[in-house]
């Protein structure tokens, strides 16, 4: 598969200087950043901040012979949804095939606003892309068009949010639940779709998910859930794609995880027995980081690097990961 390459050319009696492509290339660099770390967040199920290091994963500084030839890869999954973003930013339909795309308003405001950035920095010039021989230019698109979408409500969102629903001791009333997940709180409110009774006996299960509007502060930190208008329990979770900073695989058979939160000491445990993965850590998001991890170490060590006899529990280890991936 041929990897999507970018050209900045002149308009006839115009030239490109090396500073403009510099900055139409940051433009593009940008929203394949942004583009990338949507669809970390949503196959790894994070809420919040994402842990460090993802974002390397879309660096356009790699050398295209460099990049992973697979077509599943995560950065060439990224690459096909930014030309598809390109193929249609000039049409009249853009604002709402943002939306339907770009599901989480973070993103699509984020990717919004590179489109804009990316228009006026081609002032005199245009942006070709493609691949191999298949060269097609950025037309049609003007900052106004993305206005719409650039300006979405980002501090507020619908969600939902793991974590243990928690009383506040000596306290009753719409206020006197909270959301703990582990390393931070978020104040909950009780009402018609969330009455105190079910609040109170959630108070006393295991890890759930609540579903409800997201409230962030300046540091976009998760600080409240309002209008809740769902609850469940939160027992597992299954992930279609393993993600580390430095590699991914895509998964012919999800690989499941059973979810645990310690309330003693705040801390979530994600599990597979099957092939002997426990991770715990007390940030949702980073005991997702070091399931993934576990995993990758452990396809390392007995899928590429399998040398020499093995144990018939190891084999059992080895045969079903194998099983998880296509080839």
């Amino acid at each position: 598969m041929d990897t999507l390459t970018f050209k900045v050319v002149p308009d006839v009696g115009n030239e490109v200087t090396a500073e403009q492509a510099d900055l139409v290339i940051k433009d593009v660099q940008s929203m394949l950043s942004h583009i990338g770390m949507f669809i970390v967040t949503a196959e790894m199920g994070l809420q919040g901040k994402a842990p460090e290091g993802f974002g390397s994963k879309f660096d356009l500084g790699i050398e295209p012979r460099e990049r992973r030839p697979d077509e599943n890869s995560l950065l060439n999954v990224a690459l096909v949804k930014l030309e598809e973003t390109l193929d249609v930013a000039g049409s009249d339909i853009i604002n709402r095939w943002l939306s339907e795309n770009y599901t989480d308003p973070r993103y699509r405001a984020a990717v919004a606003k590179d489109l804009m950035k990316l228009c006026v920095d081609l002032e005199g010039c245009r942006l070709c892309y493609g691949r191999g021989r298949r060269m097609r230019e950025l037309f049609n698109a003007r900052p106004e068009r993305f206005g719409e979408s650039a300006g979405a409500e980002t501090r507020t969102f619908t969600c939902a949010l793991a974590g243990a629903v928690c009383r506040k001791s000596d306290m009753k009333g719409r206020n006197a639940y909270y959301l703990d997940s582990g390393d931070r709180t978020s104040k909950i409110t009780t009402g018609k779709d969330f009455p105190e009774r079910t609040a109170d006996s959630y108070s006393r299960a295991g890890p759930c998910l609540v579903s409800g509007m997201a409230v962030l502060d300046d540091e976009e930190n998760i600080v409240e859930v309002r209008d809740v208008c769902g609850v469940s329990d939160f027992p597992g979770i299954v992930f279609k794609r393993i993600i580390t900073p430095d590699s991914d695989l895509a998964l012919l058979n999800p690989m499941a995880a059973d979810v645990s939160f310690d309330r003693n000491t705040r801390k979530w445990t994600l599990t597979n027995d099957l092939v002997g993965i426990s991770a715990s850590k007390p940030n949702w998001n980073e005991a997702v980081a070091a399931f993934h991890d576990y995993f990758m170490f452990l396809w390392e060590t007995y899928v590429e690097q399998s040398k020499g006899s093995l144990s018939e529990e190891e084999k059992e280890i080895r045969d079903y990961l194998m099983s998880l991936v296509p080839f």
